[in-house]
């Protein structure tokens, strides 16, 4: 049996560099139920993983299809661009080589940007 699911709860979990025990100490699941998530035991129910994926800061999308569908259209004038202030950026959930970007990452991704342009 596949188990996309549990391997995208963990591939977030590593990502954001936590232990089964962290997230038991930050949001109250205990790391026995993680850990029958992750390698497809057991499914979490839907406020579990609503903790889960806030905690790990990806969609709840991502963990389901392994797909990142926004729920905002946003339209791009062709002669102006689009210009998004530091706060509206960071708001964005952004992935890199299929990852979800974490806080510190589009934080540094702004001061390059920063850098580049001011």
């Amino acid at each position: 049996m596949e188990n996309a699911i549990g391997e995208r709860l963990k591939k977030a979990r590593k990502h954001t560099n936590l232990t089964q025990i962290e997230v038991y100490e930050k949001i109250g699941i205990n790391n026995k139920t993680l850990s029958g998530y992750e390698v497809g035991t057991s499914e979490p129910d839907y406020q579990s993983l609503a903790k889960l994926c806030s905690l790990y800061n990806v969609s709840i999308d991502w963990i389901i299809t392994g797909v990142s569908i926004s729920t905002e259209s946003v339209r791009i004038p062709e002669t102006k661009g689009i210009e998004l202030t530091s706060e509206d950026f960071l708001g964005y959930d952004l992935l890199y080589r299929d990852k979800a970007m974490t806080i510190t990452e589009k934080r540094k991704l702004v001061e390059i940007a920063r850098l580049l342009f001011d």
